[in-house]
C-alpha cells in the first residue's frame, strides 16, 4: 500500500484527516496512524477511501492486494477452464451497478438507431 500516494491525493482534494476519519467511521488517531503506515487500512476501509478521494483504489494500492485470480481447474482437464476474481461486495455491487447503467444507454442508443 502506498501511504504517501494516499496522503498526497488526500491534501490535493482539501480532506483533513479529521474529515476522512469521521467519512471513515474512525477517529482521527486511528487514521493518522494508518495513514502513516503503522496500522494497517483493511481492504474495505482502502475501498472507501478510493470513493471518497474520487480514485481508482489501484492507484492507492499499488501492490496487487485487491486483484487475485484463482484458476479454478488443473491444466489436464479442458472442460472446466473459469477462472474465479475475488473482489470486495462494495466494488462487485458498483460494477453492477455501471454494468446496468450502460446496458440502459446502450438500448436507447440502439432504439435511437432504428428510429432514425
Amino acid at each position: 500500500m502506498n501511504h504517501s500516494i494516499l496522503r498526497t491525493i488526500r491534501k490535493q482534494r482539501n480532506i483533513s484527516q479529521i474529515e476522512m476519519a469521521h467519512k471513515l467511521a474512525m477517529d482521527q488517531t486511528t487514521y493518522s496512524r494508518k495513514e502513516r503506515g503503522m496500522t494497517k487500512f483493511r481492504k474495505e476501509e482502502w475501498l472507501k477511501i478510493a470513493v471518497i478521494l474520487e480514485v481508482a483504489v489501484e492507484d492507492l494500492c499499488d501492490d496487487g492486494t485487491f486483484y487475485h485470480v484463482n484458476s479454478n481447474h488443473h491444466e489436464e482437464d479442458k472442460s472446466n477452464s473459469e477462472e474465479y476474481i475475488t473482489v470486495n461486495k462494495f466494488l462487485f455491487d458498483s460494477i453492477v451497478h455501471y454494468v446496468k447503467k450502460l446496458e440502459e444507454e446502450n438500448e436507447i442508443l440502439k432504439n435511437k438507431t432504428e428510429l432514425g
